[in-house]
Order: C-alpha cells, then structure tokens, then sequence
C-alpha cells in the first residue's frame, strides 16, 4: 500500500511543475493579433478598496505591444514562488478576447504554471497600475500612457 501512495506522490509533484524553460507559447500565438489589452482587479476574496476592486483599463498601442512581447517571451524555471496574481489581463483584437493571464510583479500565471519577464516590462506595467490605482478620482478604462514613464 505504501508503493501506491508513493507512486501517487510522485505523480502529482512531477505532473504539477511546468517544463523548466519554456515559454507560454500557445498563449503566444492567442495574443499576437492583439490590438489593445484591459487590465482589471484579479478578484478574491476579503476587503479590498473600490479604488483597486473596480479598477480597469486599457493598454493599447506601443504599450500593449510590449506587454504581449513580454509575456511571449517569458520563461519557466519549473519552481512556484509564493505570489498570487494582483491583476488580470485580458487580451483583445477589436471585440473578441483571445485570452486573459493572471499577472503581478513580473510575473504571469498562464494554466496554473508560472512564468517570468525578464525584460523588466510587467514589473513596470505593475507599477504603473498601482500609481493609476492611487489616483483620485481613479479613470475608469482611460490610458496608463507609456510604460517608459515608470
């Protein structure tokens, strides 16, 4: 009986981690006809102020992108780190959404796996989300304007 919970252990943490170095290329290729990108609250529960819970907006040009450059280009160690995503980003080409990620820091969680920009571009958006969200009146769908601002 032993030998089946091992080999049950064994499956789950082997089938849990994604590939070490890979990148989210499916997702890749769902985005790449992206024209603009909406970022809202990654909704959980407890208190959050409406400032963030009912925050939203739109990234487009340049900016947007980036960002699904970023992402394309973001790889996989296979570890987990102890972050939970903070924002969802949803991504668009006119009115039809291609896909959406949970995103926070540098990070993006594309089907439960990890994945990691190096290139600086997330942790910036991050930032720049924040500073939106400490506004008052916080702009409902308005630009965050260049990423090179943050």
């Amino acid at each position: 009986m032993r030998i089946i919970y091992l080999i049950f252990a064994i499956a789950l943490l082997v089938g849990c981690k994604p590939t070490p170095g890979i990148t989210p290329t499916k997702l890749a290729h769902q985005i790449a006809d992206t024209d603009h990108i909406i970022a809202t609250y990654y909704h959980r529960t407890g208190h959050v102020p409406p400032e963030i819970s009912e925050f939203s907006i739109t990234i487009t040009g340049d900016d947007a992108r980036q960002i699904v450059r970023a992402i394309s280009q973001s790889t996989s160690d296979g570890t987990q780190t102890l972050c939970m995503p903070e924002w969802e980003l949803q991504f668009y080409k006119g009115t039809n959404r291609l896909a959406a990620v949970g995103f926070g820091c540098s990070l993006v969680w594309v089907n439960r796996a990890e994945f990691r920009d190096e290139s600086g571009t997330l942790e910036k958006l991050d930032h720049a989300i924040y500073a939106q969200t400490r506004r008052l009146p916080v702009p409902t769908n308005g630009t965050i304007g260049p990423l090179s601002t943050y």
